[in-house]
């Protein structure tokens, strides 16, 4: 464009014919620059259109992915809270079946010995909150004597208590055999585990029943009873 205007002035006398010649021309050229700054622009706008809209299908992709996202995690923490509740059932019924945390401990009833020396009815006590399962118990009298008659005799004393078919309720629960003043060791088994119990029964001063006992369970002392009073019973 520089160029011909250059030209033309350097052209001091030009005919009509050429001077409208060369308007038009310096017309066209500046038209078709025009035109290319438009078609340029256009062509810009539209590639930027379209990367708009690439962008914008992208988000509503990620978007939908998000709400798929958002709808699977809800779907899994009903799954989990549906299988916590399941499981937590056959847990409960499952310690209901073994009476997990119960244990059992062994007495007598202190105001109803009858006899000489005196004989009391024993009476078992289940602490927790589930019936105790299989229940079986030995006892035999225990001696600080180690000479022959004394451990036969402990080996005769030795018997199962009656406990029909092993199941117990929590509470107490009066057995149909009597023990008389002494010293005893109780070993017992449940679906729960293992204890042992020794058991001393005794006259006092006055003439009245001091016992006293203790509880084993898992090398844990769960009950202790020293001359009829409680020093400790652990909570189930």
């Amino acid at each position: 464009m520089g160029g011909l205007a250059a030209f033309v002035t350097f052209r001091e006398k030009l005919r009509p014919v050429e001077k409208a010649a060369w308007i038009v021309l310096i017309t066209l050229l500046i038209v078709a620059e025009i035109r290319n700054i438009y078609v340029s622009d256009a062509e810009q706008i539209e590639r930027f259109g379209k990367i708009s809209d690439s962008l914008t299908e992208t988000k509503r992709g990620l978007d939908t992915t998000a709400i798929g996202i958002t709808a699977t995690a809800k779907t899994l923490d009903k799954v989990m809270e549906k299988s916590s509740r399941i499981f937590g059932g056959v847990k409960e019924n499952l310690r209901a079946v073994t009476g997990e945390g119960t244990f059992v401990e062994f007495g007598v009833v202190p105001n109803m010995g009858s006899g000489n020396p005196p004989e009391y009815p024993v009476i078992v006590w289940v602490w927790g909150k589930y019936p105790v399962r299989s229940l079986t118990a030995v006892i035999q009298l225990t001696s600080e004597k180690r000479d022959p008659d004394s451990l036969k005799k402990e080996w005769e004393s030795r018997h199962a208590f009656s406990l029909g078919d092993g199941t117990l309720l929590p509470g107490p629960h009066i057995l149909s055999e009597r023990l008389t003043l002494g010293t005893y060791g109780i070993a017992i088994a449940s679906m729960d585990g293992i204890s042992n119990e020794s058991l001393e029964l005794k006259l006092n001063g006055k003439g009245e029943l001091a016992e006293s006992h203790e509880v084993w369970k898992n090398g844990t002392i769960v009950v202790k009873v020293k001359d009829g009073k409680l020093m400790a019973r652990q909570r189930p």
